[in-house]
């Protein structure tokens, strides 16, 4: 497998060179040895970006990552990589297995051991909807989707005409602290707070998105009240000691 490594706001030394070349060599053994795979390395403020891009047959395969540190995002991109080539076997084994000639040359295309392809059930289609797609700009998109409660909408354009797949993200930052508070729970990013680093939800390392839930307060108001009074009293107390030691002194000083 040949490697084409690009470097955005970044320069690629030798020593980077190297450690690309070492990861991807886990799955150059997968591809044909005239593949190309193009690898880009991105640094903007303190988030280092992982594109890694391989054609396969007449399709491309494809893996982003973000993470602080580079070698840790060309890891996660290098097994998403092999995931998603293994997998993909997997259906072009079910393809030919079911007698479809025109995935034979395919399947024997992509390098991945028999060994390596457990028998584990893929992913079937368990149901299909059948929907209307109306017309609409993407703010109504969004409200749709919110009284739905999905995170993602199909809708066509009503502008472009075309069918658009709405998919809400959430991000998180290196240093949340950073972020500038707005007020009303909105906060926007800084210099301090770097760079979004965007995904969907419930991928590894984010949240989930519920729709129509309330937050519950994270208070118990019984020990907050208690902690009071005990901090009340406290005081008082305090208070009743300066003063006492205020009138003991002013009472040595009329002795004298």
């Amino acid at each position: 497998m040949r490697y084409n490594i690009i470097g955005k706001n970044i320069d690629v030394w030798d020593k980077t060179k190297e450690m690309v070349e070492k990861k991807m060599d886990r799955v150059a053994k997968l591809f044909p040895a005239d593949t190309e795979a193009t690898i880009t390395l991105s640094l903007e403020k303190l988030v280092s970006t992982v594109e890694i891009t391989v054609p396969m047959n007449k399709r491309v395969v494809r893996a982003e990552v973000q993470d602080p540190d580079m070698t840790a995002a060309m890891d996660k991109a290098v097994d998403i990589l092999e995931g998603q080539v293994v997998r993909y076997k997997k259906r072009m084994r079910t393809k030919v297995k079911a007698g479809v000639d025109a995935y034979a040359a395919e399947y024997a295309a992509i390098l991945v051991p028999e060994e390596e392809l457990d028998d584990e059930p893929m992913v079937k289609i368990e149901k299909v909807k059948h929907f209307e797609v109306k017309p609409m700009d993407a703010e109504e998109a969004v409200m749709e989707m919110e009284l739905v409660g999905h995170s993602f909408f199909v809708f066509r354009n009503g502008e472009t005409d075309e069918v658009n797949v709405g998919q809400l993200e959430l991000a998180t930052f290196v240093n949340e602290a950073g972020l500038e508070a707005l007020g009303d729970n909105l906060f926007v990013q800084t210099e301090a707070s770097g760079d979004p680093i965007v995904d969907n939800p419930d991928s590894e390392g984010f949240g989930s998105i519920l729709q129509g839930y309330l937050n519950t307060s994270n208070v118990n108001p019984v020990s907050e009240i208690t902690e009071l009074i005990s901090a009340q009293r406290a005081y008082e107390m305090n208070s009743k000691i300066i003063s006492t030691s205020d009138q003991m002194l002013n009472t040595i000083n009329q002795l004298k």
